[in-house]
């Protein structure tokens, strides 16, 4: 029978009131029995319990407690487990910070000593944060003999399918007998040869229903770049044991031949992470054996990281604390022929930083400036007719000047690609001869430019002038520009030829002025984002033309050794260039050049390589488009001569 029951009295004078009930049953003889019930009439948080119905010793019992109170919310909660006799098994009390509805499982593992057929009764208790007390239903969990069990458990695991040293792999085990033991093991494909493994026992009195092991794998290094596969495995108290099996399937495996086997790579080098928010954009290298750092710029929070392998401030191998200040929107990097110092392409301005390798600052007073640079372009045509020679209105075709990637050759001459703008959409390939010298040379790369016929292209000119004449008179062309010691402006004469023009103006000083003949300046136009790299001996400069929106990018390069002028430094052919463009085909998302600057590897959706002439010396298959590509600094040949190097 049950009866509700109305308190006539307000809740707040009936808080912890103690109320009896007395039940009387009387029997159609009239024989009676009377029991008693004593309660607390409570106004605090309500409690609702649930746990395992049965247990048995050294079995973990999971207790599930939801709180619900209004106002003013809940202060604290918990219960306590105690077993037949008197023995507290678990007493807890959770702080609830205000929370006005909370779900909380907690675990208590059953004494050995506990006996079959004795209970463990688990009272809660809540108290919200005015000091009223709450109540809840009391669950109690009977002691039961330890069940026959020849299941095994349940494993799954979780395995990266690119596989550092060091790296995590994750095993999760569940069954209800518990358990006791949970382990791996990693071997090679094909060959099966086993390289790493590892068990985790767990002891009596801390065995689980549900468990979770971590691992971290390490491995011989002679093993990298190899294929392998993990098994992983765990046993319950009774020791069965089971194999991992898919993450869909719920029926344990008992067979370690039909195990799951996750099948990953054993990568060369170690992953380390930057903080939220940041995002790398190049990552230069400083071999110095006392300094050993590599530097990468955060092209979105700015600075630069740096990652140390040791010093006297490191256990370990990872980042400083503090990064470089730079410029806006550090960009590519590059080691300068010294070995002390660092270029960096501030590609949210007009300039490129110079940072000391052994103090870690910015050097004051040593930016680089990149001005801006026009090309003055004049179309000219023959009428043989007349005998007349006409010029076009003179273009002035102007670009961003903002660095994007850089490197120095061994000659000392800065080379960065520029970086576009929405209002200067083309980039461009620039030189600045004797970047750190008293009078820094800049000028724009044009060699890797179509040709087109009847074209005058004047660059680094300060400026170019037509006059146009009647139809029976000749036009002519004049070309200003600054003497590069005397810093005082000059301008030609009027001449109907180019060549005439120039020489004129070269007689009186000495300029940066170049005429450059049948070039079609607009195929000196790259997009949005242009690779540079330099070998290590920096012979040789190699450039990528990214971003293509899937077309096949341009490749060219530029050899300049010590000693040579700007005109003995030697490009690609346009011609070179159109040739490894049509054997490679493929789009532009790093390159590469190796020691000696006679090998040239490019990252698009394969990887591919070409001589220092631009032929395509073969593709390979790899993965990670978008991600850039470097040689191991032992290849010095496509022969390299041991194949850690090749």
């Amino acid at each position: 029978l049950t009866r509700r029951m109305r308190v006539n009295t307000r809740p707040f004078t009936a808080q912890d009131t103690v109320m009896w009930f007395r039940a009387i049953v009387t029997d159609l003889s009239g024989n009676a029995d009377t029991a008693l019930l004593r309660t607390i009439v409570v106004s605090g948080p309500k409690v609702i319990m649930s746990a395992d119905s049965v247990a048995w010793p050294n079995k973990e019992v999971t207790v599930i407690q939801t709180v619900i109170d209004s106002t003013p919310a809940i202060d604290r909660y918990g219960y306590r487990a105690t077993l037949t006799g008197g023995t507290v098994v678990k007493d807890t009390t959770i702080l609830a910070g205000g929370a006005q509805n909370v779900t909380t499982p907690t675990t208590f593992v059953v004494p050995a000593t506990a006996t079959v057929g004795s209970t463990i009764t688990i009272v809660p208790r809540a108290t919200d944060a005015g000091g009223n007390i709450g109540s809840g239903n009391t669950v109690v969990v009977r002691i039961i003999a330890e069940p026959a069990d020849a299941t095994p458990p349940t494993v799954y695991q979780g395995v990266p399918t690119r596989f550092e040293q060091g790296e995590t792999l994750r095993v999760d085990a569940h069954d209800p007998s518990q358990i006791r033991a949970i382990g791996f093991e990693m071997r090679t494909l094909p060959d099966s040869v086993l390289i790493a493994s590892a068990t985790l026992n767990r002891a009596s009195g801390t065995r689980r229903t549900n468990d979770t092991a971590y691992f971290a794998v390490n491995y011989d290094r002679a093993h990298r770049g190899k294929s392998a596969f993990v098994v992983s495995w765990a046993e319950d108290s009774l020791g069965n044991r089971g194999y991992s099996i898919m993450n869909t399937q719920t029926t344990p495996l008992a067979d370690a031949a039909l195990a799951k086997r996750d099948t990953a790579v054993l990568v060369y080098g170690i992953t380390y992470r930057l903080p939220a928010g940041s995002l790398g954009a190049d990552i230069a290298v400083d071999t110095n054996a006392s300094r050993k750092r590599v530097f990468v710029s955060d092209v979105r929070q700015g600075g630069l990281f740096v990652w140390e392998d040791s010093s006297a401030t490191r256990t370990a191998a990872g980042f400083r604390p503090t990064k470089i200040s730079v410029g806006a929107f550090p960009w590519g990097m590059a080691l300068d022929t010294s070995g002390n110092r660092l270029f960096v392409a501030n590609s949210g301005g007009t300039n490129i930083d110079v940072v000391d390798l052994n103090t870690l600052t910015d050097i004051r007073g040593a930016r680089v400036q990149t001005p801006s640079t026009a090309v003055y372009d004049v179309a000219w045509f023959y009428n043989a007719a007349t005998g007349v020679y006409k010029l076009s209105n003179v273009a002035v075709i102007q670009y961003s000047d903002r660095p994007q990637y850089v490197a120095q050759s061994q000659n000392g001459n800065l080379f960065f690609s520029t970086r576009p703008t929405a209002a200067a959409p083309a980039g461009t390939i620039r030189r600045i001869d004797d970047p750190l010298g008293p009078g820094p040379r800049p000028r724009q790369v044009w060699q890797y430019g179509s040709a087109r016929a009847q074209n005058y292209s004047f660059f680094n000119a300060d400026s170019v002038h037509v006059v146009h004449n009647p139809p029976t008179v000749n036009d002519r062309l004049r070309i200003c520009d600054t003497d590069i010691f005397t810093k005082v402006a000059y301008c030609s004469g009027w001449w109907v030829f180019a060549s005439d023009a120039t020489a004129d103006l070269y007689s009186m000083g000495t300029f940066d002025e170049e005429t450059v003949y049948d070039l079609e300046v607009a195929s000196l136009a790259l997009p949005d984002t242009n690779f540079v790299a330099a070998g290590s001996d920096g012979r040789r400069i190699v450039f990528g033309e990214g971003a293509t929106s899937g077309a096949p990018g341009r490749v060219f390069s530029v050899l300049d050794t010590l000693g040579m002028t700007y005109s003995q430094a030697r490009y690609s052919r346009p011609i070179q260039i159109r040739d490894l463009v049509n054997n490679a085909s493929d789009q532009i998302f790093g390159v590469a050049v190796n020691q000696k600057s006679n090998y040239f590897a490019i990252h698009g959706s394969e990887t591919f390589f070409a001589d220092t002439g631009l032929r395509l010396q073969g593709k390979y298959g790899t993965a990670a488009r978008g991600a850039g590509i470097a040689f191991n600094p032992g290849n010095d040949d496509k022969y390299a001569p041991d194949s850690v190097s090749q």
